[in-house]
């Protein structure tokens, strides 16, 4: 059952970064970078509790990759991790690790426990023209 999940997450996010490199859609429509990746660069995915979801990031996430999750209790989960991980506080607490690096995929593990502002502060710190980001809500 979990394989499945993995499997459609993946399917998810392979398609929304296929339309994206099509071309066809005019970034200038959506009101500057930001707005581009809020509305087209975003892939959600709502699965209800404890069926896989930070499995699959912990298995899926890279090097060049960064996980947002809402509390510090919840990093020793993702030890095995191998993307930079970042909970709500290190958002708000300014954390170097976010503007010193570029990011291409940015998760937020169970994003509706995680504040709307602090997700918007993360789309601002990581948001970069020159790489082709994606940014996965799962939750």
């Amino acid at each position: 059952m979990f394989d499945q999940l993995a499997i459609n997450i993946t399917s998810v996010i392979d398609c929304n970064k296929s339309l994206r490199r099509v071309g066809h859609i005019n970034k200038d429509d959506y009101m500057g970078h930001i707005g581009f990746l809020t509305a087209v660069a975003t892939v959600k995915v709502s699965q209800g509790r404890i069926t896989g979801k930070s499995t699959y990031i912990i298995n899926n996430a890279g090097e060049k990759d960064l996980v947002v999750i809402a509390s510090e209790r919840l990093k020793s989960i993702f030890l095995s991790c191998k993307a930079q991980v970042i909970c709500e506080n290190d958002v708000w607490n300014n954390v170097p690790i976010i503007n010193e690096k570029v990011y291409e995929n940015i998760y937020f593990d169970d994003s509706s426990y995680i504040d709307r502002k602090a997700i918007e502060d993360v789309y601002v710190k990581t948001a970069n023209e020159n790489v082709f980001q994606t940014y996965i809500h799962l939750g």
